[in-house]
């Protein structure tokens, strides 16, 4: 039987919807209690030791891979290793004695929000990457990108499991124009994948590029919705609707409720109305969170806020304040730790300028410099082919990454996409202000417009991203001409900060020359000619000469440990 590998998802509405989905019961997790269970806790923190034991019955979840229950307990055996809730590492010694333990609330990556079930099948650096167990911890609720390139790219997990990707789900997202680094790469290894769906309210250079089904979605004044981002919470009253657009509420109902019924009737996501209450009122619909799950989702319940989706609208005229949010100095008032004590909710509950929480999880424990792979110390003779810092990424008010680039008013603002660059650098490389002008690196290569300005600083250019142009043709090989005109031709996959997070996409090196009339554009090179292919495919390597995944965190690793060994 062909076994289904995973399916991504870009939008958090959806990953709920999807997840319910799941065929398998998952095990209910409860909190793990001591209470005054037989158990004595043995806590390492920050190099120190703490054993003293109190008798307070704080509750413990449990994060490695395995999820005990309260009953469970009687199964743990002396010197298993365990996760706590908020990344320290325990370890249980069963023998006889009285008392519980007291572990304090600090940060959250929010994976405790998956049953064990979906944490378990989720692709991460140990799975994909094939990273060492010893030396990383998987903290993230969501698939770590750079895991999902090589099992895309290779067709199996890093210990040689077979594990196919049947189908991807891409939820309001522009990958191949925003976020995708390496977007020639990305382009190739996503057309592995047999069948991708695209939801979202345009057509978009990823939606001509990759879906096999466009599903239109539906804006704010064709929906019933809510939003919390952060304070107040807000809804959305429907008043329209045009053509079949559906909203993602009644897309996440109608899927679950064909796929799932009864997991639908549990979560009450029988229509959109009861998607929204499930989000504002608590997993189950009802007034509370649920605290378990619904049995075949991938979902764990989350406290709600009191009310239903008609009584926010009529009741609260669809906006509610939190009280706790308009608090000034909450850590004066016990308001910010679980445990009602003064001060933040760190481990610590000081401000931790060195992170302890950071420290257990393999990570620096405080910000720290190291030069990117490319540039003036770590490769000074490739500075003389390409001697400019590029950098990318600069916001402009019109647009939102790759949002509103169809809207003609914004256009009409910023109508194309600008290199900024210092008068003194234009002059020596024979750039003129507004000239379509190529950077390079290499990597790859992309065009934008000139500005020249003194506003950067000479031998540093910056160039714009997320740009595609829905007034061209669509279809390949132009693709709105999303590979034109994007940094991402130029960054790479695989170097990535501590923990899988981050990139160098701030960080590269490059020169710039003059577009000329009749120059081969990169769509064409991409969806034609196979890209620029400086990378090996199923490898973890961003370019065929440079580190390896894990070689790179090896490096970062031995920086910050040194410096911590030397203090």
């Amino acid at each position: 039987m062909k076994k289904f590998g995973a399916l991504a998802l870009a939008a958090a509405l959806s990953v709920s919807a999807i997840s319910a989905l799941a065929a398998e019961v998952n095990p209910v997790h409860d909190d793990f209690e001591a209470n005054g269970e037989l158990v004595d806790i043995e806590l390492e923190h920050v190099g120190a030791k703490y054993d003293d034991v109190t008798e307070t019955g704080m509750k413990l979840k449990i994060y490695d891979e395995i999820w005990y229950r309260a009953s469970d307990i009687e199964s743990l055996q002396p010197g298993d290793v365990i996760g706590c809730e908020r990344g320290y590492t325990v370890e249980t010694v069963l023998k006889d004695g009285e008392g519980g333990f007291e572990i304090n609330g600090g940060y959250s990556s929010n994976i405790e929000k998956l049953t064990p079930q979906a944490r378990a099948n989720k692709i991460n650096q140990l799975t994909g990457l094939g990273a060492d167990p010893t030396k990383n911890i998987d903290f993230l609720s969501c698939i770590q990108a750079d895991s999902l390139v090589y099992v895309l790219e290779s067709g199996q997990l890093a210990d040689g499991t077979e594990f196919p990707i049947d189908m991807m789900w891409i939820e309001s997202s522009n990958p191949l124009a925003c976020m995708a680094q390496d977007a020639p790469r990305a382009y190739d290894f996503f057309h592995n994948i047999p069948f991708i769906v695209n939801a979202d309210p345009f057509v978009t250079p990823t939606s001509v590029a990759l879906a096999d089904l466009i599903l239109p979605v539906a804006m704010s004044c064709e929906r019933n919705s809510a939003r919390t981002w952060w304070t107040p919470l807000r809804s959305f009253t429907k008043v329209t609707s045009y053509y079949e657009a559906k909203t993602d509420e009644e897309i996440a109902s109608e899927l679950v409720c064909r796929l799932n019924p009864e997991a639908a009737e549990e979560l009450g996501w029988t229509d959109d109305i009861g998607v929204v209450n499930w989000y504002i009122g608590g997993a189950d619909g009802k007034r509370v969170g649920l605290v378990g799950g619904v049995e075949g989702t991938s979902v764990v319940g989350h406290d709600g806020c009191g009310m239903t989706f008609e009584e926010l609208t009529v009741d609260h005229c669809g906006v509610a304040y939190d009280e706790w949010n308009s608090i000034y100095k909450k850590y004066e008032k016990g308001l910010q730790r679980p445990d009602g004590q003064l001060g933040f909710n760190t481990p610590s509950g000081r401000i931790e300028l060195y992170s302890s929480t950071y420290y257990q999880w393999g990570l620096s424990p405080y910000p720290y410099h190291i030069d990117p792979p490319q540039g003036p110390v770590n490769t000074p003779e490739l500075m003389k082919k390409y001697p400019l810092i590029l950098t990318t990424g600069g916001r402009s008010f019109e647009f939102f990454h790759s949002e509103h680039r169809m809207f003609p008013t914004m256009r009409e603002f910023h109508p194309l996409p600008r290199l900024t660059i210092h008068p003194d650098d234009a002059e020596k490389y024979g750039i003129v202000d507004g000239q379509w002008t190529w950077i390079e690196n290499d990597h790859g290569r992309y065009r934008q417009i000139a500005y020249v300005t003194p506003k950067i600083r000479p031998g540093m250019v910056h160039s714009e991203h997320a740009w595609w142009y829905p007034e061209s043709e669509g279809a390949e090989p132009n693709l709105f001409g999303t590979f034109d005109s994007n940094p991402n031709n130029v960054t790479v996959m695989f170097e990535t900060g501590e923990g899988a997070l981050g990139s160098s996409i701030k960080s590269n090196i490059c020169r710039v020359y003059p577009y000329q009339e009749g120059d081969e554009m990169p769509g064409v090179v991409v969806t034609r000619k196979g890209g620029f292919k400086d990378y090996e495919k199923g490898s973890t390597r961003g370019r065929l000469d440079g580190r390896t995944w894990q070689e790179g965190q090896d490096d970062l690793k031995a920086v910050w440990q040194k410096g911590v060994f030397e203090q």
